[in-house]
């Protein structure tokens, strides 16, 4: 089995009973897989994350000639992008989310989480700067990652099929990076 199915799986299982309550005993029965397999791959939880944002510029389209737009327009187009093919693993998504902003303070492993999450965060950014060609050192990554980490959110828990809020959450902090570095 590949591995995209396994994470589709996975995240759709945190979705409905929570993040850090999948159990690879279900996981396991429902993919018709053995345990030891699971967790050879995936030894802990938060491996499924890291799989899958490892995986996520492979599994995202390539955005369409960009050189037509402006870069807040082209930006627009590679966050939109990425939203979309993070929409299978939404639910489960939204599961670690909400325990993360329950529990991140609280709980040392949750602290460690955000080490290890991190720099893959910051590829996928460092990716996207280079798909719109930006220079992408450290600032502009991270100032990148916050703007991708705050509309994650609205994402995150939007009800509306349109993405209305979404979208206004793009291109108002959007608008905030760019007009906060001129020269971005």
């Amino acid at each position: 089995m590949d591995q995209s199915s396994i994470l589709k799986v996975f995240f759709k299982k945190a979705g409905e009973v929570g993040f850090y309550k999948v159990s690879y005993e279900d996981l396991a029965q429902e993919l018709l897989l053995e345990i030891s397999y699971l967790r050879s791959r995936f030894p802990e939880n938060i491996d499924f994350l890291k799989a899958l944002l490892k995986s996520l510029d492979k599994i995202i389209s390539n955005p369409e000639d960009l050189s037509g737009l402006t870069l807040k327009e082209s930006l627009f187009e590679c966050f939109m992008l990425r939203f979309e093919a993070l929409e299978p693993y939404k639910n489960g998504l939204k599961s670690l989310i909400s325990e993360m902003e329950k529990t991140l303070f609280h709980d040392e492993k949750k602290i460690l989480f955000l080490k290890d999450i991190s720099p893959l965060l910051l590829k996928n950014m460092e990716i996207i700067l280079e798909q719109v060609g930006v220079d992408s050192r450290f600032p502009k990554k991270f100032a990148l990652l916050i703007v991708f980490s705050l509309t994650l959110r609205i994402w995150i828990y939007e009800e509306e099929r349109d993405l209305s809020q979404t979208l206004q959450t793009l291109d108002r902090f959007l608008d905030l990076l760019i007009c906060k570095y001129e020269n971005f």
